[in-house]
């Protein structure tokens, strides 16, 4: 059949990929149309046909006949515009979920044309199939894994959050922090090491209050080579300061509230 006139063939814009047009001045009774601006693939969902700018029905109103034409199923009258649309080399990558072969025309609309190339078929985009094969147990979190060693904390409605407002019922316990020998220098205690804390004066250093709003206790040891601990902004010190002899013990109270600090010594001999 002879083709009728071609208005406006081969126009192409990119969109991650190539959408072709092509658009046809049909002769009285036309249904059968030859594309010559490009090539599309059959079964893909690739192909829009629009008749005086109404948009037909792929297997209802047209019929892809082949790679380079399409038939309608009605003859329309002369000078009736159709124009054409095809998405003939977008690719579009998924994320990887397991997909293999077996999926193909049965899962996420996935279809495979006679070249071998996979489409999802809603949205006419190639889509890849090398991405591995379907996890294992070992690799899919189920719900046998919550609340096991290993697997995922099952809801606790008691379980404690930062943010917020809430009423304990029982104590807990805590393991000191050792923050070591202390023997020169300046000793900032950081209350993320733990509210409770111990260390050794082996020699002379200073105590500075800590930097954040806390209360920290800290148990002191003296060694043979003890040292007078310094204080050193502090906005009040309060209890006898410690003595150097060798084995004896103090505690530290420390608190700091609103720009506000406290240290109360306390000796334990």
């Amino acid at each position: 059949m002879t083709n009728p006139n071609i208005w406006a063939p081969g126009t192409s814009i990119s969109a991650n990929g190539t959408m072709k047009s092509e658009a046809f001045i049909a002769y009285d009774g036309q249904t059968e149309f030859t594309l010559t601006a490009f090539t599309y693939a059959v079964g893909t969902g690739s192909l829009y046909v629009f008749v005086s700018g109404a948009a037909q029905r792929a297997g209802v109103d047209y019929l892809e006949t082949g790679t380079d034409r399409f038939t309608l199923s009605e003859g329309v009258p002369v000078d009736t515009i159709v124009y054409v649309i095809a998405f003939t080399s977008i690719i579009a990558e998924i994320p990887t979920i397991g997909i293999t072969p077996a999926d193909i025309g049965t899962n996420l609309y996935l279809k495979t044309d006679a070249s071998g190339t996979t489409f999802d078929s809603k949205t006419a985009t190639q889509v890849r199939t090398d991405i591995g094969a379907e996890p294992s147990d070992s690799t899919i979190l189920k719900e046998a894994d919550i609340g096991v060693s290993g697997g995922v904390q099952a809801y606790d409605v008691d379980t404690l959050k930062a943010d917020t407002a809430d009423i304990l019922t029982a104590g807990f316990a805590a393991t000191p922090y050792n923050a070591g020998i202390k023997s020169s220098g300046t000793f900032t205690p950081d209350e993320t090491s733990g509210n409770f804390q111990y260390c050794v004066n082996g020699g002379a250093f200073t105590l500075d209050p800590p930097i954040n709003n806390c209360t920290i206790v800290i148990q002191i040891t003296n060694n043979s080579s003890a040292g007078t601990i310094t204080t050193s902004g502090f906005t009040k010190v309060t209890g006898t300061a410690p003595v150097t002899t060798d084995g004896y013990d103090f505690f530290a109270y420390i608190t700091k509230c609103n720009g506000f600090s406290h240290l109360a010594w306390q000796a334990l001999q």
